[in-house]
C-alpha cells in the first residue's frame, strides 16, 4: 500500500530566543568593556540580501509600504528611534562531523531543561534547546573573553570556543534551514527558517554598514532602539510575533528591556511540514499518573512509517516528517514505572536516548497518540528553584525567560517558543505493531543529520 501524504501544510514550530546584555553599575575593568553590541571586528559581513519577503528587510517604500513585513511594528508609537540594519547571510563554515558533536549536545540541554521545571510545578511543558545553544552562543561571543562567556560555554557544553564555535553554530543553523522542501504535486512545502539578530539600547548603528565579527557567522542583523524602553517592547514583540508568523504574540513581558538593559541577542526559528504519513482522528485509552484512565482526542494511522525502540529502561517511538531528516521522537516509560513522570525524566541520560535512536526498527505500525496542547508558559530558568546557573561576576545573567507553546494533532505540529536571556483494510499489509502512546512521555523533535534538537517537551496532563 502506497502511504499518503499530508495535504494540508501546518506551522510546525516556532521559537524565539532573546539574550540580553545589562550592564552592572558597579563594575569595573576589562569585562564591562566586553559588552559589544556588533563583537569584535575580525570578520568581514557578507552582502546584504534584498529578498522583499525576509522579514527582516525594510521594504523600499519604507515604513508606510503595506508589502513591507514589518510595516506595523514601523507604525507603533515610538519606532522611530528605532534603526534596522541590513539583512545577513551567514558567511560559517563548519565541518558535518563539528555540528553532529554540537548537535549531540543539545540533548542533555534539553533534559536539563525539563528537570528544572517538574511536572510538580507545570505538568506539560515545551522548550527550544537549539533556539536556546544558538542564542547563548551569540551572547558567549559578546561577552568573550571574559568570565560570563566562560560560565556560558561550560552551561551550554560547547564542544568548542571562539570563532570556531561561531562557526559552527552558524552553520548548523544553515544547515537546518536547508532541510526547506518545496511544493510538489499532491504534497505541502517544509519551510523552516532560524533568524538571529542583536539589538542595541545605547548607541545608534549604521543603517548601511556591514555587521562585524560574530554577527557575520550567525547571521545576525543588527538592529537598535534608543527610545522609551517600553516602547521598545512593543517593537520587539511586534517583530517577534511576524517573525514567527503569529505564533509568538506578546511574549516579552512589561518591564523588559529594563533600564540597564544594553543589548539584546535574538533567535527566532519557524517551521512547518506535514507529517510523512497521513494521520485521521481516532480516541486513545490514556493512562493518567493518579491511576485513572479515560479516552481523549486523539490521532494516528494503521499503517504509519515509524521506528520502534523497546528496551527494559523505556519504550521510544519515531515518525518522521516529510523528507525524513526531521523526526518526532516519543520517549514513553514502562507500564509499570514507579515514581512518575519526573523520576522517569531523572533516570534518563543521552547515550541511552542515542542507543534508542540508533537501535530502533523501522516498521509499519497501527499508530496512535492523544492530541497535544501546551500552553506557553515563561519561566526563568536562571532563578533559585530552576536555574540552569549562569551566575557570573562581573556581569551575570539575571534572567533566562524561556516559554513554548505546542499543538499536536492529525495535520501534524504546531509551536512556538522563545527564551530571553537577561544580564545583569483489504488486500492490504498488515501493521507490524500496534503502538499507542496512552501514558504521560517526553518528547523530541530533532534532525536526524546533525541531531540538533529543535524542541522537546513533556506531555503529562492532569486527569479531569
Amino acid at each position: 500500500m502506497a502511504y499518503r501524504v499530508i495535504t494540508q501544510m501546518v506551522p510546525l514550530l516556532s521559537s524565539l530566543v532573546l539574550a540580553a546584555c545589562a550592564t552592572d553599575p558597579g563594575a569595573e575593568g576589562d569585562d564591562a568593556e566586553s559588552v559589544d553590541t556588533d563583537g569584535p571586528a575580525d570578520t568581514d559581513g557578507p552582502d546584504a540580501s534584498t529578498d522583499p519577503d525576509d522579514p527582516d528587510v525594510s521594504g523600499s517604500d519604507g515604513p508606510d509600504d503595506p508589502t513591507e513585513p514589518l510595516a506595523a511594528c514601523r507604525d507603533l508609537p515610538g519606532a522611530d528611534t528605532w534603526i534596522q540594519g541590513p539583512p545577513v547571510e551567514s558567511q560559517a563554515e563548519s565541518t558535518d562531523a563539528r555540528m553532529r558533536a554540537a548537535g549531540e549536545l543539545t540533548w542533555p540541554l534539553a533534559l536539563d531543561l525539563l528537570r528544572s521545571h517538574p511536572s510538580s510545578k507545570t505538568a506539560s511543558i515545551a522548550n527550544s534547546p537549539a533556539s536556546m545553544y544558538i542564542a547563548l552562543g551569540l551572547a558567549y561571543g559578546r561577552h568573550n573573553p571574559g568570565q560570563c562567556g566562560e560560565r556560558i560555554a561550560e552551561v551550554m557544553r560547547y564542544p568548542e570556543l571562539d570563532d570556531d564555535l561561531h562557526n559552527t553554530l552558524g552553520a548548523s543553523a544553515a544547515t537546518l534551514e536547508s532541510r526547506a522542501l518545496p511544493a510538489e504535486e499532491g504534497t505541502e512545502p517544509l519551510d523552516i527558517s532560524l533568524r538571529q539578530s542583536t539589538w542595541s539600547f545605547e548607541t545608534d548603528i549604521d543603517e548601511s554598514a556591514e555587521p562585524t565579527g560574530y554577527q557575520a557567522l550567525y547571521g545576525a542583523s543588527p538592529h537598535s532602539f534608543t527610545g522609551d524602553r517600553e516602547h521598545a517592547r512593543d517593537v520587539i514583540n511586534c517583530v517577534i510575533e511576524e517573525q514567527s508568523k503569529g505564533l509568538l504574540v506578546d511574549f516579552l513581558p512589561e518591564g523588559d528591556p529594563a533600564g540597564d538593559t544594553t543589548a539584546y541577542d535574538v533567535n527566532v526559528s519557524y517551521l512547518a511540514a506535514p507529517w510523512i504519513s497521513a494521520m485521521s482522528d481516532t480516541p486513545v485509552e490514556f493512562h493518567y499518573e493518579d491511576g485513572t484512565t479515560q479516552a481523549v482526542d486523539g490521532f494516528g494511522n494503521y499503517l504509519t512509517s515509524l521506528a520502534l525502540y523497546e528496551g527494559e529502561a523505556f519504550t521510544t517511538v519515531t515518525v518522521p516528517f516529510r523528507g525524513n531528516t526531521l523526526q518526532f521522537f516519543a520517549v514513553l516509560p514502562p507500564q509499570e514505572f514507579e515514581g512518575g513522570i519526573d523520576a522517569f525524566t531523572e533516570s534518563l541520560d543521552e547515550a541511552a536516548l542515542a542507543t534508542a535512536r540508533e537501535e530502533a526498527i523501522s516498521m509499519q505500525a497501527d499508530f496512535s497518540m492523544p492530541k497535544v496542547d501546551i500552553a506557553s508558559e515563561t519561566i526563568d530558568y536562571n532563578n533559585d528553584d530552576d536555574g540552569l546557573g549562569f551566575e557570573c561576576e562581573p556581569f551575570t545573567l539575571r534572567k533566562v525567560l524561556h516559554g513554548a507553546a505546542v499543538q499536536l494533532d492529525e495535520k501534524g505540529i504546531k509551536a512556538a517558543a522563545a527564551t530571553v536571556v537577561e544580564e545583569w483494510g483489504d488486500g492490504e499489509p498488515e501493521p507490524q505493531a500496534t503502538i499507542d502512546l496512552d501514558r504521560p512521555f517526553l518528547f523530541f523533535v530533532y534532525d536526524r543529520e546533525t541531531q540538533f534538537v529543535l524542541y522537546s517537551g513533556r506531555h503529562a496532563p492532569d486527569a479531569g
